[in-house]
C-alpha cells in the first residue's frame, strides 16, 4: 500500500482529536512528496534521508522535531502490539523510526502593548474576508478575535468553534466545550466586558446570544487564513500569530500578578512543567530583583578574632611531585630562606603525604625533615 492511499482514520489511534489526525496527515504529506510516495513497507529505509532532506529544505530544527514525532507516533501504532503499545494494529512487524534532530528550545519571543496595538490596527485594513459578514464589519471580526485569545487565551481551534451560547454575559464566563478543547475537556474561563462589546459589534441582528451558530465563523480554508493574518503582519512590521497572541495573555497574566498555579489553569495546561517551559521564563534579572534577602544588622555579626602581624605564620605550600628527591626539596628550601626568614616549609605529596622542613635556629644547613600524615 503507497503512503498516499493510507488514510489515517481515528480508529488507528484512540482518543485521537481531528486535530492530531490533521497534524500527522501534514506529515505524512511530507514524506510522500520527498520520497515520491513509498510503500508503508519502505518507509524503514527512509528515518534518518527524512531529516537531511527537511534540514536542505531549511526547515527549523524544532518543525523537523515534530514531523518526526508525528510520524513515530503513526507507525508506532501499526507496528506490532506489546506491554506499552497494546492497542496497535499489527500491520506492520516492525517499527519504523523517524530520529528527530536535537535542538535547543528557543525562549518564547515577548512582545509589547505597542506591537499588539499594531498588528489590531493593521487589521481595519481588512475588508475582504470573511465574505458572509458585512465589509465594514470585517476588519471587526479579525479585531475581536485579537481582543478574545488575550483575554481568553485559548488556541485558535477552540475560538472558530465557540458559539455565541458559551458566553455568560451574566456571570462572565466563557464556555470552552469539550469537542473543541485540546485535552477533550469542559473548561470555564472568565471574560471581561470589553470582550462582550466587542462580541456586540460583529453580531448579526437576527442571531441571539442563545444561538448555537458559531461566533467567530470560518467558512474558508486555512490557506486564506494565514494569507489575511500574514497581510496584517505585514502592514504592522512585526510576526505575531494567533499563538503568540495566547502567550501575551500569559505575560499580562504575569505582570497582573498571577502566580504559577494560576497562570496554568489560565493557558489550559495540565503539565504544570509545560508552563514553566514555554511560557514563564522570566529574565534572570527581574527574578532577582524580587528576592527579598533578610540583611542582618552590623551588630549581629561577629567578626573573626584578629591576629597580631608577628603571630602570622609564614608557610609555604609547594608540591612535593616536583622534586625527584630529599636533597632536592632541602635546596628548594635553602633558595627560599633568602626570601623567607624563620619559616617552615610544607610539601605536600599526591599521595596525602605531609613533609615539613623545619629550620633551625643557628645553622641553615642542620635541617631536619619530618614525615606525617593528615
Amino acid at each position: 500500500m503507497k503512503i498516499s492511499e493510507f488514510v489515517y482514520v481515528p480508529t488507528y489511534l484512540t482518543k485521537a482529536s481531528e486535530e492530531t489526525l490533521r497534524s500527522y496527515r501534514i506529515s505524512i504529506n511530507k514524506l510522500v512528496k520527498l520520497f515520491d510516495d513509498p510503500t508503508i513497507f519502505e518507509v524503514n529505509l527512509y528515518g534518518t534521508e527524512f531529516v537531511k532532506k527537511l534540514e536542505e529544505k531549511g526547515l527549523e530544527p524544532a518543525t523537523i522535531h515534530k514531523h518526526c514525532r508525528e510520524l513515530n507516533a503513526i507507525f508506532t501504532k501499526l507496528g506490532p502490539a506489546g506491554p506499552k503499545n497494546r492497542d496497535a494494529k499489527n500491520l506492520l512487524n516492525y517499527y519504523p523510526y523517524f530520529s528527530p534532530p536535537d535542538f535547543e528550545l528557543k525562549a518564547p519571543p515577548e512582545f509589547s502593548d505597542e506591537e499588539f496595538q499594531s498588528l489590531f490596527n493593521a487589521f481595519s485594513n481588512e475588508t475582504e474576508f470573511p465574505i458572509y459578514l458585512p465589509q465594514e464589519k470585517r476588519p471587526l471580526f479579525w479585531q475581536a478575535i485579537m481582543v478574545f485569545v488575550s483575554i481568553v487565551a485559548v488556541r485558535r481551534e477552540a475560538v472558530l468553534g465557540i458559539e455565541w451560547r458559551d458566553i455568560n454575559r451574566q456571570e462572565m464566563y466563557v464556555k470552552i466545550r469539550s469537542e473543541i478543547d485540546k485535552k477533550s475537556k469542559n473548561r470555564y474561563k472568565p471574560i471581561k466586558t470589553e470582550l462582550i462589546e466587542y462580541l456586540e459589534q460583529i453580531r448579526p441582528h437576527n442571531i441571539s446570544w442563545n444561538s448555537s451558530e458559531k461566533i467567530f465563523e470560518w467558512v474558508h480554508c486555512n490557506k486564506t487564513w494565514y494569507k489575511c493574518w500574514h497581510k496584517a503582519e505585514e502592514t504592522a512590521g512585526i510576526k505575531m500569530g494567533l499563538h503568540d497572541i495566547k502567550r501575551f495573555s500569559g505575560e499580562l497574566a504575569l505582570l497582573a500578578g498571577a502566580d504559577v498555579l494560576q497562570l496554568q489553569a489560565h493557558m489550559d495546561h495540565e503539565d504544570i512543567n509545560t508552563t514553566l517551559k514555554h511560557y514563564c521564563r522570566p529574565k534572570t534579572q527581574n527574578m532577582v530583583n524580587k528576592i527579598v534577602v533578610p540583611i542582618p544588622k552590623n551588630e549581629t555579626v561577629t567578626p573573626p578574632p584578629e591576629l597580631e602581624p608577628e603571630e602570622l605564620p609564614k608557610v609555604h605550600i609547594a608540591p612535593a611531585f616536583q622534586f625527584h628527591s630529599k636533597s632536592e626539596i632541602i635546596q628548594f628550601y635553602l633558595n627560599e630562606t633568602n626570601r623567607l626568614e624563620k619559616s617552615d616549609i610544607i610539601v605536600r605529596t599526591p599521595g596525602g603525604t605531609v613533609l615539613t622542613i623545619l629550620k633551625l635556629e643557628e645553622e641553615n644547613e642542620n635541617i631536619m625533615l619530618q614525615d606525617r600524615i593528615e
